[in-house]
């Protein structure tokens, strides 16, 4: 049971926000804090984990009314589990750690093993990998960026592709993609449109509607 709580907690910070499983499942209390309308999940290496790069030191917002019944999950599974420990040890304790050992790892893959479950047994695939939705948040938050009008109101109702900043006369710029990527730990744009966007035609969609019209 105690598992699958865990597992229930720390799922949204990698299928919605896209981050890597040691990201997620290696947060101390001291990383997790609620104000107003969001939960700030503050991503930095600690004596369980390392970052991948410099720029994986980072900050993840998680609304905290988006996800109907997922609604503060964490944030509420954090303050449950700080409340048993002593106040010297609560900051640098791990959220998700076992019952009797507030600062073990040991049971980090089992967690990861029933997250991983639940999502075969959702989408039918038996190769399903936690990864995988890391990508998938790399693509809704480069995506709109690059569709048009029609197909953004058609992959909208099944992704949830991000809002970016637009300009008069100008769709999106460069600055504003790069700022839809520092909440996955990437520094190149690149990196995301070469190896995340696995329908990597979709990005010819607006230049593709445009010589439509006009032809």
């Amino acid at each position: 049971v105690r598992l699958s709580r865990h597992a229930y907690a720390a799922l949204p910070v990698i299928a919605f926000r896209g981050a890597r499983r040691s990201e997620a499942l290696g947060l101390q209390h001291r990383d997790i804090a609620e104000e107003g309308d969001q939960i700030h999940v503050r991503v930095r290496a600690n004596s369980s984990r390392r970052m991948k790069t410099a720029r994986g030191r980072r900050r993840i917002y998680l609304p905290v009314g988006l996800f109907s019944n997922l609604d503060g999950s964490l944030s509420s599974w954090a303050r449950n589990e700080r409340k048993r420990q002593t106040l010297q040890r609560s900051e640098t304790a791990f959220v998700f750690a076992p019952l009797t050992d507030a600062r073990s790892a040991v049971e980090r893959n089992d967690i990861a093993e029933v997250c991983l479950q639940a999502c075969r047994e959702v989408t039918g695939r038996r190769h399903s990998r936690l990864h995988g939705f890391r990508h998938l948040v790399g693509m809704e938050q480069t995506l709109p960026g690059f569709l048009s009008s029609a197909d953004h109101d058609v992959l909208s109702s099944t992704m949830r592709l991000a809002t970016l900043v637009t300009h008069p006369g100008v769709t999106v710029l460069p600055r504003d993609l790069q700022a839809q990527i520092l909440s996955l730990g990437h520094n190149r744009l690149d990196t995301t449109l070469q190896w995340y966007h696995h329908l990597a035609w979709l990005l010819r969609s607006r230049s593709d509607a445009r010589l439509s019209d006009r032809y």
